[in-house]
């Protein structure tokens, strides 16, 4: 591998001077704090900061609302925001659904969605699981009928995660039970302001926060529809396509995972468990050894995927490789850590006794 294309030329290191001179600015300790509390993964304030700037979406071209950014320069702000930890659940959501929502939907309404979409005024959540669909989607049984120019959508979607603040769900509903159950659905993007939608709070384990969301008798017109009557299978394979396909991952696993690794190694140099030091313990030696190599090869197989797309090289399954290593390694060796630091890394933020700020247990 070549890295030295990704070398920073004068021009991507101002870049990356702006990028930390903003940031600076912008996240505070309080938008972190509410994160943690809530468990949201969106700040509705940030988020439409990041829009002004052309940074939530920031590779489109600028007259479609981005900052026309190259490659390097998109994943220099990435990484930089996983690093922080700004949250970011619900801008990676919305950026799987725009590219399907451009190549499916028609009308004048498309353009302008998209648009305030990248501007950060508009933010989409997934409406496919239900009760008795999941990991087979064609089962869904949220209905949608139609009535002249409008459909009526009646049923439940299980982890909408962020229906609370976003402004549209991506859903998808059966419009024709009679036929085979891949050709009878079709997919809306729904507006999440329209009356007859009930969300309920979903609170897990780890203090995220999805939702149960409830359609009933929720109107509305034709135009909100996304591909063909019908299509419905097509559309949502096309936005899973983007979502398994797109490339390499943000480097945000791996950043993660050292920034785990370099604050246990910090706590451990001068950690005692019955008296004698964490790192006497050989054992504790090898784990945090083997969490700091996960994370640099997670740091390189998304670096590899980068410089892949940098020279025009073709994509033979480095990007999803990058993203399913990063994923894996991040929740086993995230639950390893939280084991050593034990019992400390049960702690939340500012509970006596928690250790590096709380953030094993967040993490």
């Amino acid at each position: 591998m070549d890295f030295s294309v990704i070398e920073l030329d004068d021009e991507t290191a101002a870049f990356a001077d702006d990028v930390h001179r903003w940031l600076d600015e912008q996240v505070t300790d309080e938008m972190i704090d509410a994160e943690w509390t809530s468990g949201d993964g969106h700040d509705v304030a940030f988020h439409r900061a990041l829009g002004a700037q052309g940074w939530a979406f920031p590779s489109l071209p600028v007259e479609e609302g981005g900052a026309g950014l190259d490659e390097l320069q998109c994943r220099i702000l990435a990484m930089e925001l996983a690093r922080r930890h700004v949250p970011s659940t619900i801008r990676d959501i919305t950026t799987m659904v725009m590219p399907a929502v451009r190549q499916w939907m028609v009308g004048p309404q498309r353009d302008d969605i998209l648009r305030r979409a990248a501007a950060g005024e508009v933010a989409f959540c997934l409406g496919y699981t239900e009760p008795d669909a999941g990991s087979d989607l064609a089962a869904v049984r949220t209905r949608a009928v139609r009535d002249g120019d409008e459909w009526v959508i009646d049923g439940q979607k299980m982890f909408t995660t962020g229906a609370h603040l976003c402004d549209y769900c991506f859903l998808l509903a059966r419009t024709d039970p009679e036929a085979p159950k891949h050709k009878g659905l079709t997919m809306f993007l729904v507006p999440l302001d329209t009356p007859g939608i009930e969300i309920q709070p979903v609170h897990t384990l780890s203090d995220e926060r999805t939702n149960v969301t409830y359609y009933s008798g929720v109107r509305i017109p034709d135009r909100y529809r996304v591909g063909e009557v019908g299509g419905g299978w097509n559309v949502l394979g096309y936005a899973l396509e983007v979502e398994h396909g797109s490339g390499a991952g943000s480097g945000g696993h791996g950043t993660h995972l050292r920034d785990l690794a370099e604050r246990t190694a910090r706590w451990a140099r001068g950690a005692l468990r019955d008296g004698r030091p964490v790192l006497a313990d050989e054992r504790a030696r090898e784990r945090l050894a083997r969490v700091a190599m996960h994370a640099d090869m997670s740091l390189l197989l998304d670096r590899r995927a980068l410089w892949l797309g940098a020279t025009g090289r073709p994509d033979r399954g480095e990007g999803p490789m990058s993203k399913l290593f990063g994923t894996d390694t991040l929740q086993t060796d995230a639950s390893d850590l939280l084991d050593l630091w034990a019992p400390e890394s049960l702690l939340r933020a500012g509970s006596d006794g928690a250790i590096a700020g709380g953030e094993p247990e967040f993490g």
